[in-house]
């Protein structure tokens, strides 16, 4: 990797062979499925069962909103990656970050859109985007963006209008064949209402061969307990505050914290520290380490997954 973060893979035949890594790393369509993201439009059917939203769970008195005949199809249509029409060829691979705020509705919407090329580092696409939904708030604390900053980009006509301005500069550098790597990228893609197939998530890449060996080894644990044995009953105690038996809480760890977190492998896989202070996030930054985190993977896959594995037998 040189100096600017572009990935030195030369000759071309190294490239092929890289690349042969990183589709290795794509999961599959029922993964990403099962993962949140969106992979085919939404029917009537998906739209009457609220499939499309996660309940509202902030306000006790939360009103839900009310759709116009035909507003709700428009509202969560899903737009597939289109073929690239103009003479630019599209890029093998990018990373994408998003960041979003919450509308007046209580749904998030997308504010800023990051692209980033995989190969070169060179980014692609960096623009706050003018929200389709009046924002109740921009989520600064997260997000870095400011009313001041979309107000100036704006009336500077620096910004991106809605999801349909962020998918049009994302098509100009991605067609279908494009892998994209994001971090939890189903929410990114489902703000901006985008099916896109060719994902490399890193989230998953990371998380499912851990959770995989964490079931087996739970399981083996129960086939060889002996049959019959009876479970173990917890003795309460005088200085027990809590009934037999009755789960401890667990503590609520700050966002970003958890081991797959994008935050937590940026600084185990990279050594590199990211999200610090309180400025929010820098959606170049996150996209530059999911693609890092990746690259991690195509040169070292399995490598983890071995750690866990001796862990646990």
């Amino acid at each position: 990797m040189s100096a600017s973060g572009a990935l030195l893979l030369d000759p071309y035949p190294t490239k092929d062979a890289y690349m042969k890594r990183l589709h290795d790393l794509k999961q599959s369509k029922s993964t990403l499925e099962k993962g949140g993201y969106v992979v085919q439009a939404l029917t009537k059917g998906d739209l009457a069962a609220g499939i499309y939203n996660k309940p509202c769970k902030s306000s006790l008195e939360h009103l839900a909103a009310v759709y116009q005949p035909g507003e709700l199809e428009e509202v969560y249509r899903y737009y597939a990656t289109p073929a690239i029409t103009h003479s630019t060829s599209p890029c093998l691979a990018v990373a994408i970050d998003c960041e979003m705020g919450t509308s007046v509705t209580n749904n998030p919407v997308l504010i800023r859109v990051t692209l980033v090329d995989y190969f070169t580092s060179e980014v692609l696409v960096d623009k706050l985007v003018w929200p389709d939904e009046p924002p109740l708030h921009y989520n600064t604390r997260f997000s870095g963006v400011t009313y001041g900053q979309m107000a100036g980009a704006k009336s500077g006509g620096e910004c991106l209008f809605g999801n349909a301005g962020a998918r049009d500069a994302i098509w100009r550098f991605v067609g279908p064949e494009t892998i994209v790597v994001a971090h939890s990228g189903q929410n990114d893609l489902s703000v901006m209402r985008w099916i896109h197939n060719n994902i490399v998530d890193t989230f998953l890449v990371e998380s499912l061969p851990v959770v995989k060996l964490q079931r087996e080894a739970r399981e083996r644990a129960e086939k060889e307990k002996p049959a019959g044995s009876p479970a173990e009953k917890k003795q309460r105690s005088p200085g027990d505050k809590k009934p037999v038996g009755e789960p401890e809480k667990k503590k609520k760890n700050p966002k970003g914290s958890g081991q797959f977190s994008l935050k937590t492998l940026s600084r185990v896989r990279l050594g590199r520290d990211i999200q610090v202070g309180n400025g929010g996030h820098d959606s170049v930054e996150d996209a530059i380490a999911a693609r890092d985190i990746a690259h991690w993977n195509v040169l070292n896959f399995g490598h983890g997954v071995y750690e866990i594995q001796s862990s646990v037998d």
